[in-house]
């Protein structure tokens, strides 16, 4: 009879030590998961710091574009915009066409989208139906 409590008790031990591991075990997976998670800790710098996040954005794309830059190209552009041939009125219907150019193709879309939508609801309704056997 001593036995089976001793038995009782020692075994009651190790299933609270077992459960005493499994605890500690989770915790360090979830430890290890949250440092391996790149992009939610970077979420999470993001949404703590976003001015710091954003001073470095500009100034990584300054430093980018004025390292990558090379005197040749600029003068090209240069060269090809202030010598232009094209009068103002020309240059005024490019930068018109060249602003307009997001709606006119929302409206095609639209427009094509209409047709479309007629085109097969017509067909549907002159197609006869097919019994079911």
């Amino acid at each position: 009879m001593a036995r089976s409590t001793y038995q009782a008790a020692r075994l009651n031990e190790l299933t609270q030590q077992a459960a005493a591991s499994r605890l500690v075990i989770s915790q360090g997976y979830e430890q290890l998961r949250q440092r391996l998670d790149v992009s939610a800790r970077i979420k999470d710098s993001i949404e703590k710091h976003p001015t710091k996040w954003l001073s470095g954005t500009l100034a990584a794309g300054l430093f980018v574009s004025k390292f990558f830059r090379t005197g040749k190209k600029a003068a090209k552009v240069v060269a090809a915009t202030s010598g232009s041939s094209h009068g103002l009125l020309f240059r005024s219907a490019a930068m018109l066409f060249s602003l307009s150019k997001p709606f006119l193709k929302t409206y095609a879309l639209k427009i094509l989208q209409d047709y479309l939508r007629q085109r097969y609801s017509n067909e549907q309704e002159s197609k006869p139906s097919r019994p079911s056997y």
